[in-house]
């Protein structure tokens, strides 16, 4: 008896459809718009504990920080993680390849036989 057949099915091809493109940058506006407002208010927590410390202690007297520090260096990296984020969800991608400049280290596209571009190179991999 001959095994039976085995159906294969083509995976659904993923499509950038209009109603994908815009659900995937408004949630990256979305989650940058999070962390710059997280960022904000670390920064300003920062200021206020600063502003509360100098006036609490005489400028003389002071042997310690005020801790401000803290809350500064969290908003920066609130910062750092949102400002991508925002700046990827507004901006095309055509804008962003002219910004950065063509790619041209495909070798691999380029070329498809990777082997000996691998064995071309100096040292271990």
């Amino acid at each position: 008896m001959p095994p039976p057949r085995r159906t294969y099915r083509m995976p659904r091809p993923t499509p950038r459809t209009l109603r994908g493109e815009i659900i995937g940058r408004t949630a990256l506006a979305i989650l940058g718009l999070i962390f710059l407002v997280g960022a904000y208010k670390c920064v300003r927590t920062a200021i206020s504990i600063e502003r509360d410390y100098d006036q609490r202690y005489d400028r003389i007297s002071r042997n310690h920080n005020s801790g401000a520090g803290a809350p500064l260096a969290v908003g920066g990296v609130l910062f750092l993680l949102g400002a991508p984020l925002l700046f990827a969800a507004l901006v095309p991608v055509s804008a962003v390849e002219k910004l950065l400049g063509r790619q041209t280290n495909n070798t691999l596209y380029e070329n498809p036989s990777a082997s000996s571009y691998l064995r071309d190179m100096d040292g271990p991999l």
